[in-house]
């Protein structure tokens, strides 16, 4: 099915849309222009999401310095991006499932049919399983995170949570979930011995963690309450050596290298592509800056 087909089922599917986001993550201050950044283990290069408040709204390549900075395709209801088993594949959620789309030939595939609502797909390291979250028990379908082969069989139930990240090894991946006390934290779940061991234990709500590609180190947010910005923190995999990476982040993600970290800047008059060394440090802009007239403008309609 060509993507262009799939985006026009858009408009009739709002009207029955589920919730895309746990209810934990209210509303911030916060502005994003660019989002959800993924650094290509193949090209070098970074991929992105922009949401049209600037320009053409869809899926973005650049080079980590900022330079080659171009539209790959259109859409405006693709989340979540990951890179697939090759330069021209993505895999993303959206209508509530998760697809893979090679953008070269413009072809996709709809790798869950489910109801319940599935986001945020982990590609295993050899390329053949995809970990995601299912928002909502419908049916014999449980809500938490949930294993599916590449081509739509043999989908699972693992474990409660959600926003899972495979290990580098495949043996287990990390995630956020709730340690009954209603607040979020970092786990770590063993496909081994089937046991997951809680990494953090920060009030309130810990989110969208990502280990780097030599296993060595994870990167997440936290939100200290509804109203708060999210701040991104960096820890090593076991949970120790907790530190703040840098404040008003979100979508973090690593460089093949494990070097540095790509992030969307928060604060409300940039919401730019940045990175950061996993040392902490100078933060180094990727995607352009919006024009002042948007803020100005931005800012006059609200007044």
């Amino acid at each position: 099915m060509k993507l262009g087909h799939i985006l026009i089922l858009f408009t009739l599917f709002l009207s029955c849309s589920l919730l895309t986001e746990n209810d934990k993550e209210k509303d911030s201050p916060s502005f994003m222009k660019d989002t959800c950044p993924v650094w290509s283990p193949i090209t070098n290069k970074i991929a992105y999401f922009h949401g049209g408040k600037i320009t053409t709204p869809g899926v973005y390549l650049i080079d980590p310095d900022g330079s080659n900075n171009h539209l790959l395709f259109s859409s405006v209801v693709v989340d979540n991006i990951i890179w697939g088993n090759s330069e021209n594949e993505f895999i993303f959620d959206a209508y509530n499932q998760i697809w893979w789309y090679n953008y070269e030939t413009d072809s996709s595939f709809q790798i869950t049919n489910t109801p319940g609502g599935n986001f945020f797909p982990s590609l295993s390291p050899n390329g053949k399983e995809i970990l995601y979250s299912k928002s909502l028990s419908i049916d014999n379908y449980k809500l938490g995170i949930r294993k599916i082969s590449i081509d739509g069989s043999g989908d699972s139930f693992i474990v409660g949570g959600l926003k899972p990240c495979y290990t580098p090894d495949g043996n287990g991946f990390v995630y956020c979930g709730d340690d009954g006390t209603d607040e979020l934290e970092i786990f770590k779940y063993s496909f081994i011995d089937s046991s997951s061991k809680k990494l953090t234990n920060m009030k309130w709500n810990c989110s969208h963690p990502k280990i780097s590609p030599n296993g060595d180190l994870i990167v997440f947010l936290h939100q200290a309450n509804y109203l708060d910005y999210f701040d991104i923190y960096i820890m090593d995999s076991d949970g120790s050596k907790l530190r703040l990476l840098t404040r008003k982040g979100y979508y973090p993600s690593f460089s093949p290298d494990s070097k540095w970290v790509v992030y969307t800047n928060t604060d409300s008059r940039d919401g730019r592509i940045w990175k950061i060394s996993v040392k902490g440090g100078e933060k180094i802009a990727i995607t352009p800056p919006a024009p002042d007239s948007y803020f100005d403008e931005h800012d006059n309609s609200h007044k």
